[in-house]
């Protein structure tokens, strides 16, 4: 993809190119730590899947709903997908 510089409106106050800067900065700072949560994340699904003999898959769905608090949704959604799946093949 080739940007026209001339299309977009590059800045030229110093005050407005520095906050520019940290901004991006932080963004990148903020990016690394996401990264080590993944990270992080990954590894205690790995050693809980382990040590529980549960399927590592069904513990991070787990505790997406436990931190979503949505379980009451997840199961109407489901449900309708389960009914649309059925009506749409009931003839097959």
């Amino acid at each position: 993809m080739i940007i026209d510089t001339k299309q977009v409106n590059m800045p030229s106050d110093p005050t407005l190119v520095k906050k520019i800067k940290d901004a991006l900065q932080e963004a990148s700072a903020s990016y690394t730590r996401i990264e080590g949560e993944k990270d992080f994340l990954k590894e205690l699904f790995t050693d809980l899947a382990k040590d529980t003999e549960l399927p590592k898959g069904y513990l991070t769905k787990i505790s997406k709903l436990y931190h979503a608090q949505n379980l009451a949704e997840v199961q109407q959604d489901q449900e309708a997908v389960i009914e649309l799946y059925e009506r749409v093949f009931q003839s097959t």
